[in-house]
Order: C-alpha cells, then sequence, then structure tokens
C-alpha cells in the first residue's frame, strides 16, 4: 500500500485507517487526508458528522460516500470489506460508476479464527478517456 498511498496527495477512504497508518508510520500532520468508512474528513479538519444510528461505530451514511466519491474527493479508496460490509458494497458500486479503477489487491493476516485472512483492494480514480 505504501507507493500508492505516498504517490497519492489527496484524501484518502481507508476502511481501518489507523492500522495503514500505524505500519506506514503516516506523519500526525497528515491526519486529516485519511477518512474511514464511518466517517469523512474534510481538509479542514472537521467531519461530514453522518454516521449511522448505530454511533461513531457504525458504518457511515451510504448517500454522504456517494456524494464525494461522485466529485471525486478521495484520490484512493482502499476496502477490505470486513468491519462495514453492506457500506463497502454500496461504496464499490460508486467507485465503477465514478470511474475509479482497482490498481492493486493486497492480502493480509494468518489462519487464525476469527481473524482469518482476508484482502485490501486499492482502487484509484481515472479519470475516462
Amino acid at each position: 500500500m505504501r507507493p500508492y498511498v505516498s504517490g497519492s496527495k489527496g484524501p484518502m477512504l481507508v476502511e481501518d485507517p489507523s492500522i495503514a497508518e500505524y505500519y506506514l508510520s503516516v506523519p500526525a500532520s497528515q491526519w486529516r487526508r485519511w477518512s474511514s468508512t464511518r466517517n469523512i474528513v474534510l481538509p479542514s479538519g472537521a467531519s461530514t458528522g453522518h454516521p449511522t444510528s448505530q454511533g461513531i461505530v457504525g458504518a457511515g451514511s451510504p448517500a454522504a460516500f456517494t456524494r464525494y466519491i461522485a466529485r471525486h474527493y478521495f484520490s484512493l479508496v482502499v476496502l477490505n470489506f470486513a468491519d462495514t460490509t453492506a457500506l463497502d458494497h454500496a461504496i464499490r458500486a460508486d467507485l465503477d460508476r465514478y470511474h475509479y479503477e482497482p490498481v492493486s489487491v493486497i492480502p493480509y493476516g494468518i489462519e487464525v479464527p476469527p481473524l482469518g485472512q482476508g484482502t485490501y483492494i486499492i482502487y484509484k480514480y481515472e479519470p475516462p478517456q
């Protein structure tokens, strides 16, 4: 994931950003670039404030993500279809609709129940030709 993150300049949507930030040793000054599937962080540092009724642990509002994806707000989107599965599928449909392309699939984890293995899929905006 490192080459994609370091090669991008804009905001990123990462399903579990704290894990990626930790392992990539992201400078603390870049926290505004990282949104999760629970909430979108704006350039000002404010959040969209659109979590579902489950509060801060619930998935974010699909409509809010659609609006930002349609405007190509995110330079990268990284999903693993684990914590917020239903929202991830809705986001993936929006990514297809608004010209984000999968650029890498990164396996993670080990065969240890209940964690098991998974994959992160990295999407990047690609303007239509």
